[in-house]
């Protein structure tokens, strides 16, 4: 299963490089996670965030962008 993010210290954690302070009350699901990617059932990989399909469903957009990505996302 593919996992796109668009915060590259996401993936870093992911991959096991440590986490700030600021991320241990998320650090139960990042090693969640992160034990899936291991085991390959997710692949991770960066995604810019203009290219992001979820923006489509979790931010205010413009027309021009809401219709690109309604028509990736199969959204009509």
């Amino acid at each position: 299963m593919s996992l796109r993010v668009d915060n590259q210290a996401a993936l870093n954690q992911l991959d096991g490089e440590g986490s700030s302070s600021k991320a241990k009350p998320i650090d139960g699901r990042i090693k969640f996670v992160g034990a899936l990617a291991k085991r390959e059932v997710l692949k991770a990989a960066y995604l810019k965030s203009e290219k992001m399909p979820a923006d489509v469903l979790t931010k205010v957009l413009e027309a021009p962008r809401l219709t690109d990505l309604r028509v990736i996302v199969g959204l009509h």
